[in-house]
Order: C-alpha cells, then structure tokens, then sequence
C-alpha cells in the first residue's frame, strides 16, 4: 500500500487554502467471514475497505475530516473540509491549542502471527470451527460459529504548509 501521491495532493491543496500543517492516515481492511449453524454453512462474506482522514491545523485549531473517495477532486474536497473545519474552531476559540509537531517520528510496527488465516482455506477453517459436523437433532442443542480473519494496513504521511 502506497499512498504517496494521494497523500501529496492530501497535503497540497490543504497547504494551499491555509493549513499550517496536515496529516493523512490512510487504511485499508479486508475481512472474511464465514457462518456455520448447526453444521451448515448460513453465511460467507468477503468485504474491502479503503478510505483516509485529514488533520489540519489552522491559526492553532484542529479540523478533521475523512472520505473513502480517491479521485482527485475528492482528496481536494476532503483536504478542503478538514482545513474549514479547522478555520471554523479557530475563529470560536478563545485559545489556541494546536501547534506544529516539531519532532519527526519514524517507525514500524507488524504483528507477529504464526500462520496468516488467509493461507489456511476456507473449507479448512469452516472444518475446524466449533459447529461444523454438529448437525441439529430434533430438541438438541442447536450450535453457531463464525470464523473471521482480518487484515489491515496503514500509511500516515504529515506536513507543515502555509500557515
């Protein structure tokens, strides 16, 4: 996942209507699930999901804003409504709390996992899950499991601008 030239243009166009600094986080999540009631397989969904927020700050304000939209005039039209929101609590505050981060900080984080979920098929952890193979008998015990996996990935990119 590399964002660079969205989070430039992020940075740019809230530089250029007056944000003394901007950052984007974008995220993107995958998950899997599957439904087993009584043995049965009820349910499999399979969803993706991209989107970003924007922090400006403006005259020592923060404004916020987030979209899942990625064509250009949508990243200008969400980095626009993070630094309004900005402009607009820096005009009813009666003090300024933001300031510029002046320290630069670097780094990286993994989760260590033994076996990514995903590698595993899916017949296999339906298989494995606690109500496969548990059929319901007339006035039993019913059961219901829902294995899940979910992955996701994140880029933050920051600049002081204009301001």
């Amino acid at each position: 996942m590399d964002y660079a030239q969205e989070a430039g243009r992020v940075m740019d166009t809230a530089s250029a209507r007056g944000a003394a600094y901007c950052d984007v986080r974008f995220e993107r999540t995958r998950s899997e699930r599957a439904e087993v009631r009584n043995g049965d397989v009820s349910g499999l969904a399979d969803e993706r999901s991209d989107g970003y927020g924007i922090r400006a700050l403006v005259d020592g304000a923060w404004g916020f804003a987030a979209s899942n939209g990625f064509a250009d005039a949508e990243l200008d039209v969400a980095a626009d409504r993070a630094v309004a929101a900005a402009r607009a609590a820096a005009s009813i505050a009666t003090r300024r709390i933001g300031s510029i981060p002046r320290d630069r900080y670097v780094d990286t984080f993994t989760t260590v996992v033994e076996r990514d979920p995903r590698d595993i098929p899916l017949g296999d952890r339906i298989a494995r899950s606690p109500s496969a193979g548990r059929g319901s008998i007339s006035g039993g015990p019913r059961s219901s499991s829902s294995p899940r996996s979910a992955r996701k990935s994140r880029k933050r990119s920051s600049r002081a601008g204009a301001g």
